[in-house]
C-alpha cells in the first residue's frame, strides 16, 4: 500500500507561500491542490480571505480531505506541516488501524468497512444492525497536558480519596482488634488514617495523572481532553459519508477545526481512537492564526513528552524487522 501525498498551499496566489516552487515540494507531492482547480472553490476562497481563521481553516481542511478521497485510498491521514514522524511510524499505524477497526467491530459500534494491514486479507462488512456509530479517526498524536487532573472531576477524586481513607481505617481497626492491639494504639491509628494517608493521597495527586495513571499502551478510546489535530487518520467511508457533508453544511461555523471534529463526534457518538505511544511529534513554535491561547496551550508547548523517550536504534531495528516481514508476506502472496 503506497502513500499518496496531497498538499495545499492555502493562498489564493500560491506564489505568496514561501514553499511555492521549491524542488522538494514538487518532488514529494502527488497532488498540489489549488483553489484554482475549481471556479466555485476559488470564489469561496476569495470570500473567506476576509473571514476568521476558524472558517478559512475548515474550508482548507475540507479541500484536502476531498482531494485525498478522490485517490480511493482506504484511509486519509490529515497532517499539519510542523510535525515529525518516528522511524517506523507506518507499520505501527497500519497495525493500530487493524486493532481499532477490529475492536469497533467486536463492540458492535462501527460499520467495519475497512482494509487491514497489507499482510492481511481485505475485509468489508457492513451489517445493518451496526450502523448507529462509526469510527471517526485514529489519533497519532496528543498533548498530554490536557490529560491530567481535571477540575470537573473533583467529586470522583474526593470520593476515591475518602474510600481509600476508609479502607485504611477499616484495615487498621481490624488489625488492632485481631492482631496488633498492643502496637496500634488509638493515637497511632488516627495518625496513620488521618495524617499519613491524606499526605500520601496528596503526593499521589501532586505526581500528576500522566505519571500515576498513564494512558494504556496500544489502541484505546480517547473521547475527552484530546488535543490537537496534528495527525488524525480517517477511514475513507467516514470522510465521504460523514465529514465532508458535515463540513460543507457548516461552512461558516466559527468553531476551530479540531473542536469542530470533536463536536461532530459528540453529536453522533462516532468512535475516537488513539495510539499510545504516539508515532509523531509536534515541533511548531508559531500559530497560523497570529495568536496564542496562553502560555500553557501556545504552539511551542503542544508536544508529547513520551515521544522523546524513543530510542533511535531500537526504532530502526523494529522498522527493519517490519520491512522483512512485509517482504516475506508479499512473497507468499505472489507464490499463491
Amino acid at each position: 500500500m503506497r502513500l499518496h501525498f496531497v498538499v495545499l498551499l492555502a493562498h489564493v496566489d500560491q506564489k505568496e507561500h514561501p514553499d511555492y516552487g521549491q524542488p522538494w515540494l514538487a518532488g514529494m507531492t502527488d497532488k498540489l491542490a489549488s483553489y484554482h482547480d475549481d471556479q466555485e472553490r476559488l470564489r469561496l476562497a476569495q470570500m473567506m480571505m476576509s473571514r476568521s481563521h476558524a472558517i478559512k481553516s475548515k474550508f482548507d481542511y475540507s479541500i484536502v480531505m476531498e482531494e485525498c478521497e478522490k485517490t480511493g485510498a482506504p484511509y486519509v491521514l490529515m497532517v499539519e506541516d510542523d510535525v515529525v514522524f518516528l522511524d517506523g511510524w507506518r507499520h505501527r499505524t497500519m497495525k493500530a488501524l487493524d486493532v481499532a477497526m477490529t475492536k469497533s467491530w467486536e463492540a458492535g459500534q462501527a460499520n467495519c468497512e475497512f482494509i487491514v494491514a497489507p499482510s492481511s486479507l481485505l475485509r468489508a462488512f457492513e451489517p445493518p444492525s451496526l450502523t448507529k456509530a462509526k469510527v471517526l479517526y485514529l489519533r497519532l498524536f496528543y498533548y498530554e497536558g490536557l490529560l491530567g487532573w481535571n477540575s470537573e472531576s473533583w467529586p470522583t477524586y474526593l470520593g476515591s480519596s475518602l474510600a481509600v481513607t476508609a479502607i485504611v481505617l477499616g484495615s487498621l481497626v481490624a488489625a488492632r482488634r485481631y492482631v496488633a492491639r498492643a502496637y496500634l494504639t488509638p493515637t497511632v491509628l488516627l495518625l496513620i488514617a488521618f495524617v499519613f494517608t491524606p499526605l500520601l493521597i496528596a503526593l499521589f495527586f501532586m505526581a500528576g495523572r500522566n505519571s500515576m495513571l498513564p494512558q494504556p499502551v496500544g489502541v484505546h478510546t480517547m473521547d475527552k481532553y484530546a488535543c490537537c489535530g496534528q495527525g488524525l487518520v480517517f477511514p475513507r467511508s467516514t470522510v465521504t459519508q460523514d465529514l465532508l457533508p458535515f463540513f460543507r453544511s457548516n461552512m461558516w461555523s466559527k468553531v476551530s477545526t479540531d473542536s469542530f471534529i470533536e463536536n461532530y463526534a459528540d453529536q453522533t457518538g462516532a468512535l475516537r481512537w488513539a495510539l499510545t505511544p504516539v508515532v509523531m511529534q509536534h515541533v511548531g513554535g508559531q500559530s497560523s492564526h497570529n495568536g496564542r491561547r496562553g502560555d500553557t496551550y501556545g504552539p511551542s508547548h503542544l508536544w508529547n513528552f513520551g515521544f522523546e523517550g524513543n530510542d533511535a536504534t531500537q526504532l530502526a531495528a523494529e522498522h527493519a524487522l517490519a520491512q522483512d516481514q512485509l517482504i516475506d508476506d508479499l512473497e507468499i502472496q505472489i507464490s499463491m
